[in-house]
């Protein structure tokens, strides 16, 4: 794992600039969910929310659910457009899950990509240098702003 300021970030893992991370399995099922950083400054979460539903369509950069905290709403953005294979329903019961064990128990969904190595290509790859400099300004940005 690359730890970066005191988050963790898998090299193996895929990024978007929304904090989102995508983990793509031998039959090219994206498993998604928040990043250790943003989970862990979301302060306070209350609520998970996933719009969508099993077997749903889903769109590049379009909402799939919400984080609630005590400091308001965060939107989670899908990395691809395919289809909702399967909902985490443990972070709907459990948010803290996220903030725990966010890249092993605390997923929020499974999807089908509809363009997988197309959509690969507007993600950032965990341990390269380009993902490395973009992560550490966000850290510096929303230090910032907390």
């Amino acid at each position: 794992m690359g730890l970066i300021q005191g988050y963790d970030f898998p090299d193996e893992f895929y990024y978007s600039k929304k904090h989102i991370w995508v983990k793509i399995d031998s039959e090219g099922v994206a498993t998604v969910g928040l990043t250790d950083f943003a989970s862990k400054n979301v302060d306070d979460i209350v609520l998970i929310e996933l719009f969508l539903k099993e077997g749903s369509q889903i769109q590049c950069n379009k909402p799939f659910g919400a984080v609630d905290s005590a400091k308001g709403t965060n939107i989670l953005y899908a990395p691809f457009s395919g289809k909702i294979e399967k909902i985490n329903r443990k972070t709907i019961m459990d948010p803290l899950v996220l903030v725990n064990a966010p890249y092993t128990l605390g997923w929020s969904i499974k999807l089908k990509p509809s363009s997988l190595e197309e959509e690969l290509a507007c993600l950032m790859k965990g341990g390269t240098s380009d993902f490395f400099e973009w992560i550490t300004k966000e850290i510096k940005r929303i230090s910032k702003v907390s």
